[in-house]
């Protein structure tokens, strides 16, 4: 499994699952249009070797292969449907995940510059809220030198703290040493994760990378695109920070890594749902056993809860949460056989909830002659344009309404008619009324060059069916526009992402 999903990622071309392809088996030379129809053909084999085999070869193939599985989902034979559908559903929630959690890159250099105004320029060059914390007097005389070179923003992050002798808030493990204090902060993560979730399906609240003066050990790290993962020391890197001297064993027994999990600020996680460790090897190569998940859901009442698989699972910690903090510590419990120093090897995967950027969900083509059409969107949803007038100036009047997966949750209204619709694993839609700078974030109108028209004027009339209603819009071609092209709805979607981690010569607390 893991092996195939490294051949994907090398066919595409993608930069998380690098470690991964340290080990993985050569990808496969691009096959013919024939040879894909081999193999879609064989998953419908009488012989079930003969369709895993199919499966693991167009899995690997990954873009290659699935214009050929999308024409297999209308095969005549079930099994060849249900595995080119899975297929599909397993390639492109890859693609997906690799599209969202695509690095940014920059470049830091100073020359013997203040740390306090090399801090200003990552904020200024990443467009990222990055502070420092705590007193900042003993900083005033430390300069750096750095030159990263072009590289992903977690990498330059780590070698400028290395280089300037930061660490970022929360860097410290997590001591596990009694079932009372696990159950109380639970409660506590409970509340505060409410308060952050509170938006009904919206952006979290942008969250800050804080500097504080100290020293990180070195620690096992893995970049996978826009998250990091590592693991976390037992004691507290930061000056002035209390040391955590309590020995680092779970309450029902064996040894918790502190996994910490970070995204980009802006890359749009919401929440993490899951860490799941599926290889662990120890210093000498010997296979051990994995540790339960941790997962995070819902419980039958809406209540946010840190679930504990069977009795003994993992619960979160969102160790600084409430202030701001961009990363999630989770612990993970191992049963260790004595003597055992440093782990050769753990492999995983994070599963993470995101909110996607503004993207295109519905497109109405040939917008002026589309009056009396419906068009549907991938997502879900559909957008009907009812009339179209275009004057001898190029301005179109539209009269278009949507129709949205239904929330999830009760849509919520507040007093200046302003409310939020989302649906759980759908669109996320945020609505303002009739005010054209919003409203123009929700409707765009292209020309043939993909120009975009400016919105003048909008009217809303609700119709008949709940949670619909009608825009009539107005816009203005810019100069020297062409005519008028197509419609597009746009909007935030949510969903998960599974982003893969190799963790290397990992120490044991």
């Amino acid at each position: 499994m893991i092996q195939r999903l490294a051949a994907v990622f090398a066919v595409v071309g993608l930069g998380i699952c690098l470690a991964y392809a340290e080990e993985a088996k050569p990808a496969p030379t691009k096959p013919d249009a024939a040879q894909i129809a081999r193999l879609v053909a064989q998953l419908g084999s009488d012989r079930y070797e003969e369709r895993e085999a199919a499966s693991e070869s167009l899995d690997a193939l990954g873009t290659t292969a699935l214009d050929s599985l999308r024409v297999a989902l209308k095969s005549p034979s079930p099994e060849t449907r249900k595995r080119a559908g899975d297929l599909v559903q397993r390639i492109e929630k890859r693609l997906e995940t690799a599209e969202l959690t695509q690095p940014k890159m920059i470049r830091l250099v100073y020359n013997d510059t203040p740390v306090t105004e090399a801090v200003q320029d990552i904020a200024r060059k990443t467009g990222f809220p990055v502070q420092i914390e705590g007193d900042q007097t003993k900083l005033a005389n430390r300069k750096i030198t750095l030159d990263t070179g072009e590289i992903p923003f977690w990498q330059a992050v780590d070698q400028f703290c290395e280089k300037a002798g930061f660490v970022e808030r929360g860097s410290v493990a997590i001591a596990e040493t009694n079932k009372p204090a696990i159950e109380q902060r639970d409660l506590a993560v409970r509340k505060m994760v409410i308060m952050q979730d509170g938006s009904m399906g919206g952006a979290r609240s942008e969250m800050p990378l804080v500097f504080l003066d100290g020293k990180l050990p070195a620690v096992a790290t893995y970049y996978g695109g826009a998250l990091r993962v590592r693991v976390l020391p037992r004691t507290a890197p930061a000056a002035g920070a209390a040391k955590n001297d309590a020995p680092v064993k779970y309450w029902g027994g064996g040894t918790v890594l502190t996994v910490e999990i970070s995204p980009e600020p802006k890359v749009g996680v919401r929440t993490i749902l899951s860490v799941r460790v599926e290889k662990v090897l120890d210093d000498q190569g010997n296979e051990l056993k994995t540790p339960l998940p941790y997962t995070y859901g819902h419980d039958e009442n809406g209540d946010l809860e840190m679930q504990w698989r069977g009795g003994m699972g993992n619960s979160v910690y969102v160790d600084g949460m409430g202030a701001g903090d961009l990363s999630t510590r989770v612990p993970l419990r191992l049963d260790l056989p004595s003597g055992v120093k440093s782990l050769k090897e753990v492999r995983g995967y994070v599963g993470a909830d995101v909110l996607t950027p503004p993207m295109p969900l519905i497109t109405m083509e040939n917008i002026l002659d589309a009056a009396g059409k419906t068009v549907e969107g991938k997502h879900g949803g559909s957008m009907q344009v009812s009339e179209v007038k275009r004057d001898d100036k190029g301005q179109v009047t539209l009269k278009v309404s949507v129709d949205k997966p239904p929330p999830a949750f009760p849509q919520v209204i507040d007093r200046f008619g302003r409310g939020r619709l989302m649906r759980r694993g759908g669109i996320v839609v945020d609505e303002r009324g009739t005010d054209p700078n919003v409203v123009g974030r929700l409707l765009s109108l292209l020309d043939e060059k993909g120009q975009a028209f400016k919105l003048t004027a909008v009217e809303l009339k609700p119709l008949e069916a709940p949670g619909t209603f009608e825009w009539q819009v107005t816009f203005q071609p810019p100069d020297g526009a062409a005519k008028a092209a197509k419609l597009i709805y746009l909007g935030r979607r949510r969903t998960t992402i599974d982003v893969p981690f190799v963790l290397k010569d990992v120490p044991v607390p």
